[in-house]
């Protein structure tokens, strides 16, 4: 662990090359407007921002210094599912959560699960025109229910198949035990993908312990 310029740390006495971090907290701002937007379950995600004094000020040069008091601040939910490349105006369906915007965090519900959102943070003024401050990143939030394909089958690879064989003893006379040996034969046969030559070592496998 290197040692961090804007941390208090002690050396620890044991390595010189290990430091331990005696106080560190992490900041409160980073001087750095975003917007971020992470998946919680089916129906619910967590947005985290900042807005940076200086776009503060920009905002007030161009609609007035009082735009924050005035003005609503809201989270505009943005279902963009199947939208190749979002505009801000050309999603499915949006939605307005109306938010404190000095506290930097929220939890949105939304309405449907599986579906791809985007979230923009901006103030609604008394006209209802919406300013945009932000844009988040895009996210799928998952379903709410086991999935419909029954088709799937899982596998291992034949290289994979030929390492456990090799773990289970079985290339080695009297390693392994007959009830090893059948319970990876009734497993693997049930594949498909499986070379012959994996089947071959199985079977004489078994052989040879079945006449032992």
């Amino acid at each position: 662990m290197t040692q961090n310029p804007g941390s208090p740390v002690r050396k620890d006495k044991k390595s010189v090359e290990k430091y331990v971090d005696t106080n560190y907290l992490l900041p409160d701002y980073y001087n750095e407007s975003y917007l971020i937007i992470l998946p919680r379950d089916p129906l619910w995600m967590f947005a985290c921002w900042e807005v940076t004094d200086k776009q503060r000020e920009q905002i007030k040069k161009e609609y007035g210094k009082d735009i924050f008091e005035e003005s609503q601040p809201i989270l505009r939910v943005h279902d963009i599912t199947d939208v190749e490349k979002f505009t801000g105006v050309n999603s499915k369906s949006y939605k307005d959560v109306p938010v404190f915007i000095n506290v930097r965090c929220w939890y949105i519900k939304v309405d449907h699960p599986g579906r791809n959102w985007c979230v923009e943070l901006g103030f609604k003024t008394k006209e209802g025109k919406f300013i945009m401050l932000l844009r988040s990143n895009i996210i799928a939030l998952p379903l709410n229910k086991v999935s419909d394909n029954t088709f799937e089958q899982w596998l291992l690879m034949t290289e994979d198949y030929e390492k456990l064989l090799n773990l289970s003893g079985v290339g080695k006379m009297g390693a392994g035990s007959l009830e090893i040996v059948n319970s990876l034969a009734k497993r693997w046969e049930m594949s498909q993908r499986a070379s012959s030559s994996t089947f071959q070592k199985i079977n004489r496998a078994k052989k040879i312990l079945e006449e032992k």
